[in-house]
């Protein structure tokens, strides 16, 4: 029952009202700091328990031998693993092998969060903060990750899907979170301006 009234009402959680920026602002920081806390947390536990080797700060040494490894370890046999790695790279281990990879990677998303921080007070104004929230937390967890290790850090295995992290998790809901939005909200919003607009009924 409550999944259907979502279903037919999509509006109910992809819409948020532009009227209290404050308010909006602080729910938005508020999911990015309890998004990129809990990723940190749960990464430093999978590594702790499961790669006891693995002192923070991660030397670069014991990285490449965590990564030599191929340890994992089943929660829930043939379907979920914790297996600790350290990606050098951007997703699906691209850039990798790049020299500076990190840099770039760093750079990177700082400016991504900078954009969406933009976005969500500009164009995405109505879309829901908390979308907002959970994509720069995600992002603001992998790049913590960069600044102390040089890599992400990555431990949830499926098997059938590239190992990765809560953050990675995060940034994939709120990407798709706008995406709904997009599709079911912005027309809407975009004709209701028009419709609004000063001659715009004859």
């Amino acid at each position: 029952m409550v999944l259907s009234f979502f279903t037919s009402n999509p509006k109910v959680f992809l819409v948020s009202k532009p009227g209290n920026t404050r308010r909006r602002n602080w729910l938005m920081l508020g999911t990015a700091a309890f998004c990129a806390l809990l990723d940190q947390a749960t990464k430093e536990a999978a590594f702790r328990l499961f790669a006891p080797e693995a002192a923070f700060p991660l030397k670069s040494a014991i990285i490449e031998q965590i990564v030599a490894s191929g340890q994992k370890h089943a929660l829930l046999e043939e379907l979920l693993w914790i297996a600790p790695r350290v990606n050098p790279g951007a997703a699906f281990s691209l850039l990798s092998g790049v020299d500076h990879a990190n840099l770039i990677l760093l750079t990177a998303s700082v400016c991504f969060i900078l954009v969406l921080a933009w976005l969500a007070q500009t164009t995405f104004r109505t879309a829901p903060a908390w979308a907002f929230g959970i994509l720069i937390g995600g992002s603001i967890g992998n790049l913590l990750d960069r600044v102390r290790t040089g890599g992400v850090l990555d431990f949830i295995h499926l098997g059938w899907w590239p190992t990765f992290n809560l953050a990675d998790a995060a940034i994939v809901v709120g990407v798709a979170i706008l995406i709904l939005w997009i599709f079911f909200c912005a027309p809407d919003e975009k004709a209701e301006a028009e419709a609004e607009e000063p001659g715009s009924s004859g």
